[in-house]
């Protein structure tokens, strides 16, 4: 389903109106609870945002003018000023990396931007870190980027979550895009192959029994358990997104078990695999008389 289908523009238009109908009921004291949690959540967003940047200005002076850093013995010996930061950063380098990206990419005036300008339909919408993560990504050689600002106007007005965003920037990449990450890419040896797809596939089995989905423990039953003016207003856009993966995960187990059986039937000797045909169409093939047989 398209983010511009009907069903999520009523779903966002839909939180919007449940809030104003809420806001409209509230005596004076609840209103000004609510007043105080929004403000402290934009304060946090903002103070998020800050931080990043601040970083990214402080380690990109260092990147800048190394030497500044250095004793007159380690400039002597080659030392590298960034590659001990990022060391001694360890598993946060990451974020420092993207901090500095951030603050070479935006000046303070940019990301003022990003944290007053409203969106026209939306005006509770607030860019968030994540968002910014993903908006560096694009066109990230150039610090005035149109490209960029459109995904960042994109985004706004039409209440983006970071996941959203991160998949407009791949689909815009023509799906070759991962967040910044690297490409996926299958074991080098058929053993290992086959190994992947059973951990992968074990790794979502129990997770979907243990941790999503157990006796006590549903992520859908802890909502419904809970009053919906007590929900967040993103808790229907990210179902919505949950729904639309799963759908994405069925249809590929589908192929996926299609596969299986006919791969299983051609081991047991049943059939022999197509000569002269490529993998992609065998693939192809393959799924289809599978799949009429289990359906």
């Amino acid at each position: 389903m398209s983010r511009k289908s009907p069903a999520v523009v009523v779903a966002r238009t839909g939180l919007v109106a449940q809030r104003n109908a809420a806001l409209a009921k509230m005596s004076k004291s609840l209103l000004a609870v609510f007043s105080r949690v929004e403000a402290a959540d934009g304060q946090i967003a903002a103070a998020a945002m800050e931080y990043y940047y601040d970083v990214g200005v402080e380690l990109n002076r260092v990147a800048e003018k190394p030497n500044d850093y250095l004793t007159p013995e380690q400039i002597a010996k080659g030392v590298d000023a960034m590659a001990l930061l990022m060391q001694a950063f360890g598993a946060s380098k990451d974020s420092k990396t993207r901090a500095m990206t951030f603050a070479r990419l935006y000046d303070r005036r940019d990301m003022a931007r990003l944290l007053d300008t409203k969106s026209k339909n939306f005006p509770d919408f607030k860019f968030q870190w994540a968002h910014v993560r993903h908006l560096i990504s694009v066109d990230p050689k150039h610090e005035n980027s149109q490209l960029r600002l459109d995904f960042e106007n994109k985004t706004r007005e039409n209440v983006w979550t970071p996941n959203d965003l991160a998949d407009a920037i791949i689909q815009h990449y023509g799906g070759k895009r991962r967040n910044g990450g690297r490409p996926l890419t299958a074991p080098k040896t058929l053993t290992g192959q086959l190994a992947q797809v059973i951990e992968m596939s074990d790794l979502f089995v129990r997770r979907h029994k243990e941790v999503w989905n157990g006796e006590k423990h549903s992520i859908f039953v802890n909502i419904m358990n809970q009053p919906k003016t007590s929900l967040g207003e993103d808790t229907a856009l990210r179902v919505t997104t949950i729904r639309n993966r799963m759908q994405e995960v069925r249809k590929a187990a589908d192929e996926q078990l299609a596969m299986c059986e006919r791969t299983l039937q051609y081991l047991e000797g049943a059939e022999e695999a197509p000569a002269g045909a490529s993998a992609t169409n065998r693939a192809a093939t393959a799924v289809a008389r599978a799949k009429s047989r289990i359906t």
